[in-house]
């Protein structure tokens, strides 16, 4: 079994579990730690992210608007940032309108005027301001 810990990026919620090793494989003895979930209090929030994160970054770690909230020591958001993002846009976004889907092997145009769904934007800035407030 592999133990596997699971973090919310938005706040201190974690989860222990464990994988089964596939037959054939060893994975080390240490485990892995998954930080850019998102616990059942924001789920919701996977809306916003699957709207607005497609073909920005890699992932939570590079993301400007993560870096904008994230690391108190370089906290920049801005009130209008968070209206922005409670109308489903990320103010941050970066990496043009283009993304490559894998199994077309393909590039594809973004249709970035589609928004993502209100509940998801609010949950996000609700979450973040929350976040500046626990950790200053």
């Amino acid at each position: 079994m592999i133990p596997v810990e699971i973090y919310c990026c938005l706040c201190a919620a974690k989860v222990k579990t464990e994988i089964p090793t596939p037959a054939g494989w060893t994975c080390g003895e240490y485990g892995h730690d998954i930080e850019d979930a998102l616990c059942p209090q924001h789920a919701i929030i996977e809306d916003f992210k699957s709207s607005q994160c497609v073909g920005c970054v890699g992932d939570w770690g590079e993301c400007p608007l993560w870096e904008s909230f994230a690391y108190s020591k370089c906290r920049n958001i801005l009130v209008q940032d968070l209206e922005q993002i409670r109308r489903g846009v990320c103010p941050r976004r970066v990496n043009g309108t283009f993304g490559f889907d894998l199994h077309a092997r393909k590039f594809e145009e973004l249709n970035l005027s589609e928004h993502a769904p209100s509940p998801a934007g609010q949950a996000l800035a609700d979450a973040i301001e929350a976040y500046c407030r626990t950790w200053p």
